[in-house]
C-alpha cells in the first residue's frame, strides 16, 4: 500500500513538474510572439498616425487651392434662360451687372460663365469667374441693390464654408 501511495506521490510530482515545464514552455513561446506582435501594432499605428497628418495636410493645402480658385467668382441667381449661345448668356449678364449694378462689367471682365445644375422650370444658378478680383468686391458691395428684383447674388464659398455658415 505505501509503494501504491509512493507511486501517486511520485507520479502527482511528476505531472506538477510537467505542468510547470509545459507552462515555462508556453510562455517562452508565446512571450516573443507578443512582444513582436506588440511592436508590428505601434509601427502600425505610427504609419497611421503619419498618414493621417498627410491627410489632413493635403485636405487644408486642398481647401486653400479651393478658396483660391473661387476666389474671383460669384453664383448669380433668377436670370432667365433664354439665350441661344454663350455669347447671348454673357451678353445678358454684363446687361443685368451694368443696369441694376452699375458694374460698368465689359466682355473682356468674364473670365467664364457656367449654368449649374441640370435645366429644370426655374432658371439655373450662374457661377460667374471674373478677370479682376476687384470688380468682384465691387458687385457684392453694391447687390443690394438687387432687392427688389428676382435677381440675387452670392459668393461661390467652398462646401467646407458652406457648412460651417449653416452650423452658425
Amino acid at each position: 500500500m505505501e509503494e501504491i501511495a509512493n507511486m501517486l506521490k511520485k507520479m502527482q510530482d511528476d505531472i506538477t513538474e510537467q505542468r510547470k515545464e509545459l507552462k515555462s514552455l508556453q510562455e517562452n513561446i508565446s512571450k516573443p510572439i507578443i512582444e513582436n506582435m506588440n511592436l508590428k501594432f505601434k509601427e502600425i499605428m505610427t504609419k497611421n498616425e503619419e498618414l493621417e497628418e498627410i491627410i489632413n495636410n493635403q485636405h487644408n493645402a486642398l481647401e486653400k487651392m479651393e478658396r483660391q480658385i473661387r476666389m474671383k467668382n460669384i453664383v448669380l441667381f433668377g436670370l432667365e434662360e433664354n439665350e441661344k449661345s454663350y455669347e447671348d448668356l454673357e451678353n445678358n449678364i454684363i446687361k443685368l451687372l451694368n443696369e441694376h449694378l452699375n458694374a460698368n462689367c465689359t466682355l473682356q471682365d468674364i473670365e467664364s460663365a457656367l449654368k449649374l445644375g441640370r435645366k429644370r422650370e426655374k432658371p439655373r444658378p450662374i457661377k460667374i469667374t471674373f478677370c479682376k478680383l476687384s470688380l468682384k468686391i465691387k458687385i457684392l458691395k453694391t447687390k443690394k441693390r438687387l432687392d427688389c428684383t428676382n435677381y440675387y447674388i452670392k459668393e461661390d464659398f467652398t462646401p467646407h464654408v458652406l457648412k460651417i455658415r449653416k452650423e452658425l
